[in-house]
């Protein structure tokens, strides 16, 4: 009888652990990031501002050593279209927070995309019309630079307008 009190206990307390760390997933993260006060000019150079929406927030599980870490980062997107051209010419501005595990996402997101350094603390990844640098205010901004002939898109370059200004005042961490 006892040590059907013993395994009825142990039984309780895994299943109180599961619900635990299911909530503990599913719960909502404290301390927003600063996304929301990322300038976004309703002009720079020829290029105009199409929209700035939140993306959410995306959060991912990483496995470290013999458990499982969830990192989570606050996305926004601004889009900027030259001489409202459409979505044929312009840029995508992808400024990221990160929320939760910040450590464990930047050293993740470094060893999977830092490519190719084009200038100093800023990187081009393999697909080549993808940039990102790591600055003070924000944790990442990512830049992807499209012009649409014939299907192909264009590699991103420190020189665009639009780059360059957030470049300039969100600098790279060097």
């Amino acid at each position: 009888m006892k040590k059907s009190y013993i395994f009825l206990s142990i039984g309780i307390l895994i299943i109180i652990g599961v619900i635990f760390l299911i909530l503990q997933m599913e719960a909502p993260i404290n301390g927003r990031g600063t996304s929301n006060k990322f300038e976004t000019p309703d002009t720079i150079s020829s290029y105009k501002l199409a929209t700035y929406k939140n993306l959410g927030d995306e959060c991912i599980g990483v496995q470290m050593d013999d458990m499982i870490k969830r990192i989570c980062a606050e996305n926004y997107r601004a889009e900027y279209y030259f001489n409202n051209s459409g979505n044929n010419y312009g840029i995508y501005v992808f400024p990221m927070n990160i929320l939760k595990e910040k450590e464990i996402y930047l050293k993740e997101f470094h060893r999977l995309r830092d490519k190719f350094e084009i200038s100093p603390g800023v990187f081009r990844d393999s697909t080549e019309n993808n940039l990102h640098w790591y600055s003070n205010e924000h944790d990442i901004i990512r830049v992807h630079q499209y012009i649409f002939q014939d299907g192909m898109t264009t590699p991103s370059s420190v020189d665009n307008p639009v780059i360059a200004y957030y470049l300039e005042k969100y600098p790279p961490i060097k």
